[in-house]
């Protein structure tokens, strides 16, 4: 028998319910191997460079589903231990890799409003695909284990009751999921890239949504105010196809839409691209070299979850 709504949904699946677009989970490239070196002889960093300065901090998809997986086992094991113990015939909610589908481009290293890269509708549209599809298995496995436990007698819901509510959930869990420098590094590395951000903003914006306007979409001030629009017009989770597979007509014209949207923003936001990473490549070579060791400790660190973990296949 599986959990039942009672049940905190799993680590991994509460990344799925930040807002991945916005940057409040943090995201990762999908690339398979080590994290690409981002030093450069002329003290800028690129924005390819970046994605992978990104990746040494955040993880690639492979490490982040290490990372989450590590957490899921430390935060179900000793509820399932103690509930088989009970004599509760308790299966837990298998673990669901969110970024087994992850966007291998560069974009979910900056989801910004002026810096992230041009004319790149692929992201979004393999986001949604990937999203989609860790809730729609999480989904139906929560609805199958409400339907078992409704279907037991009083007196088995009362022991599976009881079990549950003086079994311990593992502890420490919210953090398991990445290196011990994590927090403090992205968050310096944040800073940089937002304060960047939102200065060309202030110049910017004006001009990216009267051109945005021009375009034939009105009341968009910035890409993420963009992405809220697109997302907003997203077919529900059953009519989104996995990826690789074309979909139905309503997922066509939805990809077709947002095709259309990233090459009005990249027209209209090329000016404000430019002008902020002439600014933000010397920033993060700074970053770079002031966080050298820390960078490393990262990856290190990273590379260790892996090798305990799973990736993403």
């Amino acid at each position: 028998m599986r959990h039942t709504v009672r049940h905190i949904i799993p680590q991994a699946t509460l990344m799925l319910l930040c807002v991945a677009l916005t940057g409040a989970c943090g995201q990762a490239t999908a690339n398979a191997g080590g994290n690409a070196p981002t030093s450069t002889s002329q003290g800028v960093v690129t924005p390819d460079q970046a994605d992978a300065l990104y990746s040494e901090i955040a993880g690639t998809a492979d490490q982040r589903a290490a990372g989450d997986q590590l957490a899921y086992h430390i935060e179900e094991d000793p509820l399932t231990t103690c509930m088989t113990g009970a004599g509760i015939n308790y299966t837990p909610i298998p673990f669901v890799n969110q970024w087994k589908d992850w966007p291998s481009t560069g974009s979910s290293t900056f989801d910004t409003s002026w810096l992230a890269p041009l004319n790149d509708p692929e992201y979004l549209t393999q986001f949604v695909q990937s999203q989609a599809a860790a809730q729609r298995t999480t989904g139906a496995d929560v609805a199958a284990s409400d339907k078992a436990y409704y279907s037991l007698d009083p007196a088995a819901k009362k022991a599976w009751d009881d079990a549950m509510a003086n079994c311990p959930r593992g502890l420490g869990y919210e953090d398991a999921w990445h290196p011990a420098g994590y927090s403090a590094l992205i968050g310096v590395f944040h800073n940089v890239v937002n304060g960047i951000d939102h200065s060309i903003g202030a110049t910017y914006a004006g001009s990216y949504a009267s051109c945005m306007n021009s375009a034939g979409y009105p009341d968009v001030s910035d890409r993420l105010g963009l992405l809220a629009t697109l997302q907003a017009q997203q077919p529900p989770n059953d009519e989104i196809p996995d990826v690789g597979s074309s979909g139905g007509p309503d997922w066509q014209a939805w990809v077709a839409s947002v095709g259309q949207a990233f090459k009005a923003d990249g027209t209209c936001r090329a000016a404000a691209y430019s002008a902020g990473w002439a600014s933000l490549g010397p920033a993060l070579s700074q970053f770079e070299t002031e966080n050298a060791d820390a960078l490393a400790a990262e990856e290190a660190g990273w590379e260790k979850i892996l090798g305990g973990g799973v990736g993403p296949s």
